[in-house]
């Protein structure tokens, strides 16, 4: 499982980084429509690697890497946002070789991010309007048809900018996911699954499982309470701000970890459906920002999931001492 979902990380991100080399070569409509389905691809992945790391027992600092999922970020650190046409990187003299994204990257604050799948996200997709929806246009990344001595070639940069993200974010995936990279220490795996003859350990699955549903309830709870998806602070709740996929990503991973780890003598599987059910409707509002009546109804969904499964252990730990 480790291999293939490391070997899956690696081949998404080399695809990312050759369809969006594809598209600013030749920017159009279909060229960032497929640009754009490589970035959800390769960052769900990226997603799933970083959960089994976590749940190998790793720590969160050990899955975090300062150049591939960095957020949130500054927009308009980058380029153009509502109210500030001419900003950001783009529009600056700055130069956009590696060495000089490297150097901006988190330079001075810790919303200066440059690279990584957020900065490369709202290059694709750019600030969301108010259905949150993209407004990136690929006429953006479109030559000029003639040139300006006084005038940024804003297009140019864009595209320099942005295939230089994704080539860097490419090596940087590599690192933890070419074949001559050794897999990180994945002992704590042993024990949820059969080895040597001995059967997985059913409460340490379960213990799995409640925890990530403690960890969506209480990202619910931030959605339930900010409905507007803007904290205190007017940063966006969502990981992804501008491609909006946060539901479908949860949703898959909840689906990831059913396929793996769902104890073999658990529960009724209905609860657990009944909650991919509630992620899915979720999911397929994206881009909007979910309901309320949606995130209470996942919340409960995951809350009383989580009661069943922790339940169920105290059984089965009961019955273990009567043995």
């Amino acid at each position: 499982m480790a291999l293939t979902t490391r070997q899956e990380l690696c081949a998404a991100s080399s695809v990312l980084e050759s369809q969006v080399a594809e598209f600013m070569q030749s920017p159009s409509r279909a060229g960032l429509g497929s640009a754009r389905e490589a970035w959800r691809t390769a960052h769900q992945n990226w997603q799933l690697w970083r959960r089994l790391l976590l749940t190998a027992g790793l720590d969160e600092s050990d899955t975090a890497h300062p150049m591939i999922d960095v957020e949130p970020i500054l927009p308009g650190y980058l380029d153009s946002v509502p109210g500030y046409p001419i900003s950001g990187l783009v529009y600056s003299e700055v130069p956009l070789d590696p060495q000089a994204l490297a150097d901006e990257h988190l330079s001075t604050d810790l919303y200066y991010v440059v690279l990584g799948f957020h900065p490369l996200e709202f290059m694709l997709w750019g600030a969301p309007d108010e259905d949150g929806k993209p407004t990136r246009k690929a006429t953006a990344f479109e030559p000029a048809s003639h040139a300006d001595a006084d005038t940024v070639p804003a297009a140019d940069r864009r595209r320099t900018l942005t295939q230089s993200m994704a080539g860097l974010l490419q090596l940087a995936v590599e690192e933890h996911c070419a074949p001559t990279v050794p897999l990180p220490d994945l002992s704590g795996l042993a024990m949820l699954f059969a080895t040597e003859g001995k059967p997985p350990t059913a409460i340490g699955r379960r213990d799995l499982l409640v925890a990530w549903l403690d960890e969506l309830a209480q990202t619910l709870a931030r959605w339930r309470s900010q409905p507007s998806g803007e904290d205190n602070n007017g940063m966006p709740l969502w990981h992804s701000a501008f491609a909006r996929t946060d539901f479908t990503e949860l949703d898959a991973e909840w689906s990831w970890l059913m396929r793996h780890f769902w104890p073999e003598a658990g529960p009724d599987v209905s609860a657990a459906k009944r909650l991919g059910l509630s992620l899915r409707n979720l999911a397929e509002a994206e881009p909007a920002a979910p309901g309320l009546d949606d995130i209470s109804a996942t919340r409960d969904a995951a809350m009383a999931l989580a009661q069943t499964l922790t339940g169920n252990a105290s059984s089965a730990s009961k019955k273990d001492l009567v043995q």
